[in-house]
């Protein structure tokens, strides 16, 4: 972590276990309470993709993978990357209500939102096929800074983590 609460973009992705992630993001890190929450439903997240897609990868990122003393962290964002022939398995129904849905509309009752989060929230998920042009847009993405005020920070950039199988 470097003096602001991030990680070092330069190794990013780290690969880590779910215990190092545990030990560094919630027990080693500011408003653990609600870091313990949200880590129970990361790993429950990635146990149930790996019983249809064991050979997915996570990559994690958001509020949670930083040591802000600021604000406790809303959620945890993370991107399962499945392999190019099992990407079809992501938009079945056992999968597709583990996945953030944008721009939602529902029939009975008649309702409209913008972005429904899985896990009461506590996730923000998104699956993509593992393929390189993905890959860039991704790491690209997270590894851009956002300021208090949610916009980038130009030139600023920081790490996210890697769980693989």
């Amino acid at each position: 972590m470097n003096a602001e609460g991030f990680l070092d973009p330069l190794s990013s992705p780290y690969p880590a276990t779910l215990d190092e992630i545990k030990r560094v993001f919630v027990d080693q890190a500011p408003f653990k309470e609600r870091r313990a929450m949200i880590f129970r439903a990361l790993h429950l997240f990635i146990d149930v993709v790996w019983e249809t897609i064991p050979d997915a990868r996570f990559w994690i990122d958001g509020g949670f993978t930083t040591h802000k003393t600021w604000a406790a962290p809303e959620d945890a964002d993370i991107v399962a990357i499945v392999p190019v022939k099992k990407f079809k398995l992501c938009l079945t129904e056992s999968m597709l209500p583990l996945s953030t849905l944008q721009h939602v509309t529902a029939g009975q009752p008649n309702t409209h939102t913008a972005k429904l989060h899985t896990f009461g929230g506590l996730l923000d998920t998104f699956f993509i096929p593992d393929l390189p042009a993905h890959l860039r847009t991704w790491d690209d993405t997270w590894s851009k800074v956002k300021g208090s005020d949610q916009k980038i920070v130009p030139g600023k950039r920081k790490g996210y983590i890697e769980v693989a199988p």
